[in-house]
């Protein structure tokens, strides 16, 4: 904390002493959860479906981010982002100390007289498009992005691991891990289209004595293309997501995977309704399914906290939901959703899967009160049952939660 203490006062300092101009904002919660038959018995963050009756459990949690923008002028500026105690209280697995902030994000960002616009630094990466296929976090990158008279051009340059600076090693600096982007964004009347290409070469990690250092590892090459817009009264979001991924000699097996997500919505009166349509292949020689991912959070149980299908969302599945969502009174709406879930997953000749033809249902109910500007109090309740096919199922499961937060 003191360190942090003494970092604000540096930003003050440096705001007052060279014209710098300070923008503060950020967010904060605390949240109250009652979880039944959703236990992690094994440690691995997932929940554990072959096991009935699970403990139950309830516990508290909360987070803050403060973003914090230096800005010399209308065209520089530098961004940066804290993470301050985002933990479960009192966690006995968490290190309870005064220590607990993280600086996730600093970038610095120009503006030329060209309409370039360049990012540097450590930035918000791993997002495109909607929300579907999604985890965004801190990625080291250059970024260029070019406006244009339709939309924009960006590209950027990622590091995801250096390993040249470790010289002992004669190759080490083909070893290292990199990503390489490019993609647009442009309209079509009410439309908006985002096509983006990145190819990933993972060498990290090879530059040892039991693998050839002339080896490039892994190599993935990712198509995206995102369209939103409306057709008349009726407003959609879309996404395509195809990965493939390669690998060097024999150190894994080779596979394709793609992701499809269609959300359809409109008013009628003053209530939305909608339908999605979600779905995650699956490549059985591999064992691998396509990931909704962790910013995805289609539903309470079965998406963001289960992982259904072994990945941060739903994983190599494909579910249908209805939603709806409506005001009640002044200040309070309400939400419910209905999901079916199929799995799309298959064994092999050596491999048993045991969510082949598995299939699940889910029921979410929520509703958020808004005690003034920016200051909201809102509860949920996600209910879960999962069908494993010819298997002893496990309990429903059961998320509740009640929150605080506030966005300044």
């Amino acid at each position: 904390m003191k360190k942090f203490l003494v970092f604000l006062a540096l930003l003050a300092f440096a705001a007052t002493s060279f014209a710098v101009e300070l923008k503060l904002s950020g967010n904060f919660y605390v949240r109250g959860s009652y979880i039944k038959n959703g236990s992690d018995l094994d440690g691995d963050k997932k929940v554990d479906l072959q096991t009935s009756n699970a403990p139950s459990f309830s516990y508290f949690d909360q987070d803050m981010n403060l973003w914090a923008k230096l800005v010399v002028d209308e065209d520089t500026w530098v961004t940066t982002r804290f993470a301050i105690h985002d933990e479960d209280w009192k966690n006995a697995n968490e290190n309870d100390t005064d220590d607990n902030i993280a600086a996730e994000r600093a970038w610095l960002t120009h503006k030329f007289a060209t309409g370039t616009k360049l990012d540097a630094g450590l930035m918000s990466g791993g997002g495109w498009g909607t929300a579907f296929g999604n985890d965004v976090g801190g990625k080291y990158r250059v970024k260029i992005t070019q406006a244009l008279p339709y939309g924009s051009l960006v590209a950027w340059v990622q590091k995801n691991a250096e390993k040249g600076k470790e010289l002992q090693y004669k190759d080490a600096e083909k070893d290292d891990s990199d990503s390489y982007a490019i993609g647009l964004t442009f309209k079509a009347g009410d439309i908006t289209i985002k096509p983006l290409v990145v190819y990933t070469v993972d060498s990290a990690g090879t530059n040892n004595a039991y693998v050839d250092n002339s080896t490039d590892g892994k190599k993935t090459t990712s198509f995206d293309i995102a369209a939103m817009g409306k057709f008349g009264v009726i407003g959609f979001e879309a996404e395509f997501d195809y990965d493939n991924v390669e690998f060097d000699k024999n150190y894994g097996t080779d596979y394709d995977v793609y992701g499809i997500y269609v959300n359809a919505y409109t008013m009628i009166d003053k209530v939305k309704v909608g339908g999605i349509f979600a779905y995650g292949s699956y490549d059985k020689d591999a064992q691998k399914g396509y990931d909704f991912d962790d910013d995805f959070d289609l539903t309470l149980v079965l998406s963001d906290w289960v992982g259904f299908g072994g990945g941060d969302g739903l994983t190599g599945m494909t579910a249908y939901q209805v939603y709806a969502k409506a005001p009640v009174m002044d200040k309070l709406t309400a939400n419910a959703s209905l999901t079916y879930v199929t799995s799309n997953q298959e064994g092999n000749s050596t491999t048993t899967n045991y969510l082949e033809d598995a299939t699940a249902y889910e029921v979410d109910l929520g509703a958020a009160y808004t005690i003034k500007k920016g200051l909201v109090y809102s509860v949920a309740f996600g209910y879960a049952k999962i069908d494993l096919d010819g298997q002893s199922d496990p309990d429903p499961v059961i998320r509740a939660y009640h929150k605080i937060s506030l966005s300044f």
